[in-house]
């Protein structure tokens, strides 16, 4: 079993729902990395919305990590 890496990704675990899942599976946070269409399929979504959910919390993170380095 791999380990839940998601721990070593405190922003990450600030996601919610389906963002902080697709974003887990999609690096190997929680077990390995997925592509989008594998979690598309399991989440029941199209791959175009499970890649802009993606995008979403990706820029979410990216917004976070900037007001990190200008506080």
């Amino acid at each position: 079993e791999l380990p839940d890496r998601s721990q070593s990704a405190p922003s990450v675990r600030r996601l919610r729902g389906r963002k902080r899942t697709i974003v887990s599976r999609h690096f190997g946070l929680v077990g390995p990395p997925e592509t989008l269409s594998e979690i598309a399929d399991d989440l029941e979504l199209s791959p175009e919305r499970t890649r802009a959910l993606k995008d979403e919390a990706l820029h979410e993170l990216a917004a976070e990590l900037e007001l990190a380095l200008t506080a």
